[in-house]
């Protein structure tokens, strides 16, 4: 167990600079995350039972079916819950930083951006939810220095199949635009395997908001650290 800084003053005598515009609507984003996750979820199943049920017999019209009737929604979905997610980053690095003295790796802008960013966000956005996760410690003192510190293993799960995801919807997208019967077999399988992918991302999305979130709060609370 990791001892808290001897130098450090009780937590109830520390003064920290409130910061109730980030604090409060951080929590009024999970029921958010919960919604537009758990509809893209529902979209990616109905989606991935169909393209399973239809890629052996008849690729071309199975992913003729999921394009026709799933394609709008699901991204809508998809698109929705990637909207809160940036939202819920760029508010968390606000309160991680407000809580805690040892600053995140970026600021709440850079880190949003992080995520569309050419070759940074191959990196830097898992680098960025590690250290969220460690700043949101409720039982460290303000100044304790986080780096290094153990994170959850849910975190590079999350990462890895994130990353899956978009080369293979990268993937796809190229593949789609060539023409021949010989694509549809290699499209349905694409398909299939980004919805797997996403099955997997999305619950792990809104375990992360969720858990850092509910951290937070309670840092904020033992912190004494008023929320209006």
């Amino acid at each position: 167990m990791r001892q808290p800084n001897p130098f450090t003053p009780p937590e109830a005598e520390l003064e920290v600079e409130p910061p109730p515009e980030a604090l409060k609507p951080l929590g009024s984003l999970v029921p958010w995350m919960r919604g537009t996750g758990y509809a893209e979820i529902g979209f990616t199943a109905v989606s991935f039972a169909l393209g399973l049920i239809g890629a052996g017999a008849d690729p071309e019209g199975a992913f003729a079916l999921v394009g026709a009737v799933f394609s709008i929604p699901a991204i809508a979905a998809g698109l929705a819950e990637g909207l809160v997610l940036f939202i819920w980053v760029y508010r968390a690095v606000k309160a991680a930083n407000a809580l805690r003295e040892a600053p995140q790796p970026r600021g709440p802008g850079l880190t949003v951006a992080s995520f569309i960013l050419p070759i940074v966000s191959f990196y830097w956005p898992y680098q960025s939810i590690k250290a969220l996760f460690q700043a949101s410690d409720p039982a460290d003192p303000i100044d304790y220095p986080y780096a290094g510190e153990s994170s959850s293993s849910r975190i590079p799960l999350w990462w890895a199949a994130k990353l899956l995801s978009g080369v293979i919807s990268q993937a796809y997208l190229r593949l789609s635009t060539r023409a021949g019967a010989d694509m549809d077999d290699v499209l349905v399988v694409l398909d299939l395997l980004g919805d797997g992918l996403n099955l997997i991302e999305i619950p792990l999305s809104i375990w992360i908001v969720r858990e850092i979130t509910a951290r937070l709060l309670e840092r904020a609370r033992r912190l004494g650290v008023p929320l209006r």
